[in-house]
């Protein structure tokens, strides 16, 4: 929020808006580890960020699941992939 917004804001009243949460080092860090073939880190990171899947926005929840389902995937993993998968259904029908 601008610090015109949050003038304009504390001057009629209202309640300001809250930031937007940063987003997930883990899967920032989990994403460039994937863009370097390197399934090993990826997945340390990914751990990293379903420990605190909670924390996260609804959109990183979703792509830290189908992120590790593609890991996963990719490391002959098919049954951790569903599971991930599922959960990420779970959270967002849309993407079936």
């Amino acid at each position: 929020m601008s610090v015109i917004a949050l003038v304009l804001a504390i001057a009629i009243g209202a309640e300001p808006t809250p930031p937007d949460p940063a987003p997930s080092p883990a899967l920032a860090r989990a994403r460039l580890c994937w863009a370097a073939v390197d399934a090993e880190r990826a997945e340390a990171a990914l751990a990293q960020a379903r420990a605190m899947l909670g924390d996260l926005v609804p959109e990183d929840q979703i792509a830290v699941l189908v992120l590790s389902a593609e890991v996963a995937l990719s490391s002959d993993q098919p049954d951790v992939a569903r599971v991930h998968l599922v959960a990420a259904l779970e959270r967002d029908p849309r993407l079936a």
